[in-house]
C-alpha cells in the first residue's frame, strides 16, 4: 500500500477537454458524471487533485461494482410434484432435460407434497401438479417438455452478483448457509430465500404414480422413455433435486433480507436426511 501511495502522491491533474464533447456550432458539451475508479486507499489523494470536481462519483476498487462487470445468470425453477401424482413424472422429465441443456446455471428444486418428502413448503404453493415457478415472477406455471421457459429466463440481464456456500456440521445434521450478494446496479435490497436439495433419494416405500406407463406419444422422448417404459406405479425409482430443508419455518422465512450495496447474511437449518 505505500508503494501505491508513493506513486500516486501526486495524482495527475485531468485536462478539462476530457469531458468535453466539441461542436461545430460551439455548444460545446460537458460531463460531470463520470466515475473515477482508483487504488483501494487512495481516495481522498484523489479528491484534492486538480479537477477533481469533474468527477461526482470516486471509487476505491473493492468498494463498489468494478466498470464493466458481467455476472451469468442463473435460474430457479420451483417444481411441485408428488409420488401421488401420476402426472408428474412429466415433471421429473423436465427438470433432468432442463438439468442437461443448461448445466449448473439451472437450479432446479422438486418441491413434494403430500408425500414422504412433504417438508411444509418454501415459500411457494402449487394449485396444480406438475407446475412451477420460475424465478418466482409472475405464477406458477404448467410443465411440459419445452425447456426453452427456462433459457428465457436465463437471457434476461441480472444486476446481482450472488455467492453462496454450505457448510456441514461434525455429524451432517446440519448446514450453515452463507451468502454474498453485490449489487451491481443502483438497485438495492432484496429477499433471500435458502434451499437445500438432495439427488438420488430412493426408499423401497415410495412408490411414484406413473400415468405414462405404456403411452405411444412419448415412447421416441429419451427423457420421458424411462417413464413409457415403467409400470404404474414405479416401484424403484430415485428422486432428484428434491426439497429436503429451507429457512422456512412454516409461513415464516428465517433469512433476514439485504440491504445497501453489499451485504453477507448466515442461515441455519437442520436438514432432513
Amino acid at each position: 500500500m505505500e508503494e501505491v501511495r508513493s506513486l500516486i502522491s501526486k495524482p495527475f491533474a485531468i485536462n478539462d477537454n476530457v469531458f468535453t464533447v466539441f461542436a461545430e456550432n460551439g455548444n460545446d458539451e460537458k460531463f460531470t458524471s463520470a466515475t473515477l475508479y482508483v487504488p483501494k486507499g487512495t481516495k481522498s489523494l484523489y479528491q484534492q487533485t486538480d479537477r477533481r470536481k469533474n468527477f461526482q462519483n470516486i471509487v476505491e476498487m473493492g468498494d463498489g461494482p468494478e466498470p464493466g462487470k458481467k455476472v451469468e445468470r442463473r435460474t430457479v425453477v420451483e417444481e411441485g410434484t408428488g409420488t401421488w401424482c401420476g402426472y408428474c413424472p412429466r415433471g421429473m422429465a423436465f427438470m433432468k432435460k432442463a438439468e442437461n441443456t443448461y448445466g449448473d446455471r439451472f437450479i432446479g428444486i422438486a418441491i413434494h407434497g403430500d408425500d414422504p418428502m412433504d417438508i411444509g413448503g418454501n415459500g411457494v404453493s402449487f394449485t396444480g401438479f406438475p407446475t412451477c415457478f420460475i424465478d418466482r415472477t409472475g405464477g406458477a406455471q404448467g410443465i411440459g417438455l419445452d425447456v426453452s421457459i427456462v433459457g428465457d429466463a436465463l437471457a434476461v440481464p441480472t444486476d446481482i452478483d450472488v455467492t453462496v456456500t454450505g457448510t456441514w456440521n461434525a455429524d451432517r445434521t446440519q448446514v450453515t448457509a452463507t451468502s454474498t450478494i453485490e449489487f451491481l446496479s443502483a438497485k438495492q435490497g432484496c429477499i433471500v430465500v435458502y434451499a437445500l436439495t438432495a439427488d438420488g433419494l430412493r426408499h423401497s416405500s415410495w412408490k411414484q404414480s406413473n400415468y405414462y406407463s405404456g403411452a405411444t406419444s412419448y415412447a421416441n422422448d429419451p427423457y420421458m422413455k424411462p417413464y413409457t417404459e415403467a409400470p404404474n406405479p414405479i416401484t424403484d425409482i430415485e428422486f432428484n433435486h428434491v426439497l429436503v430443508a429451507s429457512s422456512y419455518s412454516g409461513s415464516t422465512n428465517l433469512a433476514s433480507p439485504f440491504s445497501g450495496s453489499t451485504a453477507p447474511a448466515t442461515s441455519s437449518r437442520t436438514a432432513i436426511r
